[in-house]
Order: C-alpha cells, then sequence, then structure tokens
C-alpha cells in the first residue's frame, strides 16, 4: 500500500486503504530496518508522513503489485486524497491516483483544476504540463467539450512566446467553429499572437478576418 501511494505516503493512508495488522508497530519496524524515513514536520496535519530512503525500494514493492490489485489500490489512495480537508493543495497526486486507477474523466477534470489554478499563479509552464495532461485524459471521452482546455493552452503558449504552436492551436479551433462571433474572437487572438513576435502584417490581415467574421 505504501509502494502504491508513492515514495511519499502517509499513515493515516496506509489506515485508510485497509493495511493489515499493527499499522504504526510495522511502520517503526521498517524505520528501524532503514527502509523507510519519518518526515517531520508532516504536510498534513496531524499524520505522520514517511518516505522511502531509496526510490529503489519503492520500486521493487510496486512492481510485486498485480495489476488488478494496482488499480484497486490506487482508487483507495484517490479516495483518501479526495476525502482530506485540503484536498485541494493534492490536485497532482489526486489526478495521477485516479488515472492510474482507470478513471480518467476525474484525472482529467483534477488536471484541469491544476492548470487553472497555474494560471492563476502565473505560472504558465506548469499550466501547460497539466493541460496537455487534461487533453490527453479528456480528448477521446464522448460528451466532453475540450475547447476550453485547448483555448487555455493556447493563451498561456501566447505568454509564454511559442507562438507558432499557439497559432496552430487557435486554427485548428476555427475549423470546428459555426458561429460568426466565435471565429472573430479566434481570428482576434491569432492577432494578438502575430502582434506578439513581430508579425504585424499577418496580426492586421487576423484583425481584417476577424471584422470580416463578424461582430
Amino acid at each position: 500500500r505504501a509502494a502504491a501511494l508513492g515514495r511519499t505516503f502517509w499513515r493515516g493512508a496506509l489506515e485508510a486503504m485497509g493495511a493489515p495488522g499493527d499499522v504504526p508497530a510495522c511502520l517503526a519496524d521498517l524505520r528501524s530496518r532503514g527502509i523507510l524515513l519519518r518526515r517531520s514536520p508532516s504536510r498534513i496535519v496531524g499524520d505522520e508522513e514517511f518516505v522511502f530512503k531509496h526510490a529503489l525500494l519503492r520500486d521493487v514493492a510496486y512492481s510485486r503489485i498485480g495489476r488488478d490489485e494496482r488499480a484497486a489500490l490506487h482508487a483507495a489512495a484517490a479516495a483518501w486524497y479526495d476525502g482530506l480537508p485540503a484536498a485541494d493543495e493534492h490536485l497532482d497526486a489526486r489526478a495521477e491516483h485516479h488515472e492510474r486507477a482507470g478513471d480518467d474523466r476525474r484525472a482529467g477534470d483534477l488536471r484541469a483544476m491544476a492548470a487553472a489554478r497555474a494560471v492563476a499563479a502565473r505560472s504558465d509552464r506548469e499550466a501547460q504540463v497539466h493541460f496537455r495532461a487534461a487533453l490527453n485524459l479528456l480528448g477521446d471521452l464522448p460528451g466532453h467539450d475540450i475547447a476550453p482546455l485547448t483555448e487555455g493552452l493556447a493563451d498561456s503558449l501566447v505568454r509564454t512566446g511559442d507562438w507558432h504552436a499557439a497559432l496552430a492551436l487557435y486554427a485548428e479551433m476555427r475549423l470546428g467553429v459555426d458561429d460568426p462571433g466565435r471565429e472573430a474572437e479566434l481570428r482576434r487572438k491569432e492577432a494578438g499572437a502575430h502582434d506578439a513576435h513581430g508579425a504585424f502584417e499577418d496580426a492586421l490581415d487576423a484583425l481584417d478576418e476577424a471584422e470580416a467574421a463578424g461582430p
């Protein structure tokens, strides 16, 4: 169970996941044998935090878990994280466990939340990682509108100077648009991207196309 949680884990998670036996005694034994270290202060108030002393120890333990059991343990870990009072402080871990448990929709939604949080914190490189992860998870799921994620990624790419990648995404979004106002909005964003990297003629062309498309 500890290996399923990751290199770092908490006693409360092990107990919530149904670890057998005397969990505190087992953890004390593993510490005495140099397998685990206890971290203080814990990042989760009121719980004990532990870490595998060597990543290889965790990897070996994890490799011995069968595929079906892994999914069940990750689902249990996700449920524990979701139930924490400060669950939103652990979006990455929650998304990872939901994904490993096979719940791509929930994992994708959490990645989208992490992207929005990173944008608000002006951490665009981090946001782009989350946007791409969310798109990979949600892109093939029925009934899920990924346009806001695609647009959010494009907007973020403009801010970090990745204009060509942003322009490709804006153009891709325009292909499926039948609303003149929406097309005009995307054209204006393209104009902004062109203008940001000095392609002024292209920016003016995009603005002309925006005006022709609609209000």
